[in-house]
């Protein structure tokens, strides 16, 4: 079996989710007591979305190490989806969180409290240092997993100085809508990009072709290679949302010995690669030679049978 595994160098990449999970469920408990004692809707939402966050970066963690295993026969293209489904647990957690604290900021932003701005004020200054360490921590790391839980952490950064913000003007001016409205801001930000984010882990999951991938001028660069005749049977998709796949059927002009067929297949994988395909498996057919349909049935593999 040709295995597939990732790269090493992503042992970095678990290190960091190791340390970032650490701080931020440690954080996160800090912020659910502030956020008690402060009357602060805007500081629970933040809370509740750490929680999410340190959940579903434990899981991460987990998966990111798992994805690293090399192909075997229960997953012959390895695990690299393991880190992609991270990123979907990450997303959906994020989603129920954000539902809850709309449906406690709303009441608030009708009748408003007041917070306790110094309370505030403080948990805001360590929010933006535990979360500016996480994201430092995080850098360089690559994947679909690691981007979300990075901007994550960057909108952590975010929130904390906007919060940090309405801390101080909530001393200054008596302005308790300040807080409910800021923590529904917050939260419809996250969701915005959250769902940027989970739309594009679907598509990898449903194998849609990568967003970055033009299947048309990938045809075309088959096409003009010598002696191919026509693609067809061509399909791209992606294992991790990084690594993009390709399946292609080539028929010849006409029939070449094998030394010029390896020679055609070198030249195609070298072009696949050129354009981004991490693994390509290539068919060449002779012409006039039977094809198998997706339903089984044969045909004749000639120009404009496909």
């Amino acid at each position: 079996m040709h295995q597939h595994a990732r790269d090493r160098t992503n042992v970095k990449s678990t290190s960091g989710f190791r340390l970032v999970f650490i701080l931020n469920l440690l954080f996160t408990l800090v912020e659910f007591t502030g956020g008690i004692f402060t009357r602060s809707t805007a500081i629970m939402a933040d809370a509740v979305h750490d929680l999410g966050d340190s959940l579903s970066l434990g899981l991460s963690w987990w998966l990111e190490r798992k994805a690293m295993r090399p192909g075997d026969n229960n997953f012959s293209f390895g695990y690299e989806r393991f880190s992609l489904l991270g990123g979907v647990v990450s997303a959906i957690t994020l989603f129920i969180g954000a539902i809850f604290v709309i449906s406690r900021a709303i009441p608030r932003l009708i009748h408003p409290e007041q917070a306790d701005a110094r309370g505030m004020v403080v948990l805001a200054v360590f929010g933006i240092l535990v979360n500016g360490a996480g994201v430092l921590k995080m850098r360089g790391a690559t994947g679909m997993n690691a981007r979300m839980v990075t901007w994550h952490l960057a909108e952590d950064v975010l929130g904390w100085v906007a919060v940090l913000l309405a801390g101080i003007a909530m001393q200054i001016w008596s302005l308790p809508v300040l807080d409910p409205l800021l923590s529904l801001l917050i939260t419809g930000f996250i969701l915005f990009q959250v769902g940027r984010e989970l739309r594009h882990a679907l598509r990898v999951f449903l194998q849609g072709t990568p967003e970055n991938i033009d299947s048309s001028a990938l045809e075309e660069a088959l096409l003009h290679l010598d002696g191919v005749s026509e693609i067809h049977h061509m399909h791209v998709w992606s294992l991790d949302g990084e690594r993009n796949v390709i399946s292609v059927h080539m028929v010849l002009e006409k029939e070449i010995p094998a030394a010029g067929i390896r020679a055609l297949k070198a030249e195609a994988r070298g072009l696949l690669e050129s354009l981004g395909m991490y693994h390509s498996t290539l068919e060449v057919e002779f012409p006039g030679e039977d094809c198998r349909m997706e339903n089984d049935e044969k045909t004749k593999c000639a120009p404009g049978s496909d």
